[in-house]
C-alpha cells in the first residue's frame, strides 16, 4: 500500500527517466544523477513519514538493505581490482583520494570523521564501510536490519525459511571480526564471501516468500 505521495515520487522519477535518450542522459549525467539521488530520498522520506508500518513495510526496508549490502560490498570490490593501478604502492597519495571518494561515494565522510578523527587509513575506512554498526550504509548495519525485518515477517506469516537461519549465520559472522582483521584476513577474499552470502540471502528470501 503507497501512500500518495511515496506514489507521486516514484512516477514522477519514471516520468523524467522515460523522457531521456541515451545521448541527452550522457551529456547531463552528474546532473541526472544527482536528480535520481534526490528522488529516492525523496521516496524514502515518503515512506518514513506515511507508509503503515505493516509487512508491506518490512518488505520495503528488507529489500533496501539487502540492496545497500550489496552495493557497499561491490563498491569495496570495484575499489579493490580497478581504482588502484598495479604500479600504485597502497597508502599513496592516489590511494588516499580513492579511499576517501569511496566514503564520499557511501555519504559517509562525516560520519566517519566522528567516528576516527582526521586519520584516514584503508584499514580503518575497511572497518567502518563493513563493520559500524551505527552508519546506515555498512555492511553490518544492513546485515542487522535484515535480521530485524527477517524476524518480523517470520511474525506475520507464522513460519521461519532458510533465509531466517542463513541471516543469523550474517550477523553473527561479522560480530566476530576484529579492527583491521578484514586486511590481514583479505580484502577481496572477504568481500567475495560477504557478496554470495547476501546473493544467497537474497535468493533465500525470495524463495521463502514465493517471489519466484
Amino acid at each position: 500500500m503507497l501512500t500518495q505521495d511515496m506514489w507521486e515520487a516514484l512516477n514522477e522519477g519514471w516520468r523524467k527517466l522515460d523522457s531521456y535518450d541515451v545521448a541527452e542522459a550522457r551529456q547531463q549525467l552528474p546532473g541526472l544523477i544527482d536528480w535520481v539521488k534526490t528522488r529516492a530520498m525523496t521516496f524514502r522520506g515518503a515512506a518514513d513519514s506515511g507508509q503503515l508500518r505493516n509487512e508491506g513495510h518490512d518488505f520495503l526496508r528488507t529489500g533496501a538493505a539487502l540492496e545497500r549490502a550489496q552495493m557497499t560490498l561491490r563498491l569495496l570490490d570495484v575499489k579493490y581490482y580497478v581504482l588502484l593501478p598495479e604500479t600504485e604502492v597502497i597508502g599513496g597519495n592516489r590511494d588516499h583520494y580513492q579511499w576517501t571518494s569511496v566514503l564520499h561515494a557511501l555519504s559517509g565522510s562525516r560520519a566517519y570523521h566522528h567516528v576516527y578523527g582526521g586519520a584516514y587509513t584503508p584499514w580503518q575506512i575497511t572497518d567502518f564501510i563493513m563493520l559500524n554498526r551505527l552508519f546506515p550504509r555498512s555492511v553490518a548495519y544492513c546485515y542487522d536490519q535484515l535480521a530485524y525485518r527477517l524476524n518480523r515477517l517470520s511474525g506475520w506469516h507464522d513460519t521461519r525459511g532458510k533465509a531466517h537461519d542463513t541471516v543469523q549465520q550474517m550477523v553473527v559472522g561479522f560480530e566476530n571480526i576484529d579492527s583491521g582483521e578484514i586486511f590481514r584476513r583479505g580484502l577481496h577474499e572477504t568481500v567475495q564471501t560477504g557478496i554470495a552470502s547476501t546473493d544467497r540471502l537474497a535468493m533465500e528470501i525470495a524463495e521463502d516468500y514465493h517471489f519466484g
